[in-house]
């Protein structure tokens, strides 16, 4: 991420989301060692809700050939309960926390998968 941060992506919601622990993949390729900060957010035509937050520091892989290969990220988070409805979203928002210059790249979630010798990013619900 650089320009244009915080980065997001949705999902679509079908009714109420259960408080609990969330599990978050969050492998990314990085470009410049930094701080990720995510946050699952309940959001609804008139609000947003942060049911969630991680945080992780990743460190640049050194130069050669693993360079590009995707840094691996999991935690656990305790989430809040949302009364959410069909049609609200959930949506996991990526930012960079650390100081970096402006228009650099620090991390891009890894959508490469097993390409880039990771996972792709993704959420586990609480049960």
């Amino acid at each position: 991420m650089g320009v244009g941060d915080p980065l997001q992506a949705a999902y679509r919601l079908s009714g109420p989301i259960p408080s609990g622990t969330w599990k978050l993949i969050g492998d990314g390729l990085i470009f410049e060692s930094c701080d990720v900060h995510f946050d699952l957010v309940w959001h609804t035509a008139a609000t947003e809700t942060t049911l969630a937050s991680f945080e992780h520091h990743f460190d640049a892989p050194p130069a050669g050939p693993d360079r590009f290969s995707a840094v691996p990220f999991e935690g656990d988070a305790p989430g809040a309960a949302a009364n959410a409805a069909a049609g609200d979203q959930l949506l996991l928002r990526f930012s960079i926390t650390s100081t970096h210059a402006p228009g650099t790249r620090q991390y891009a979630p890894n959508g490469d998968g097993l390409g880039a010798k990771g996972r792709i990013p993704s959420l586990r619900p609480p049960r």
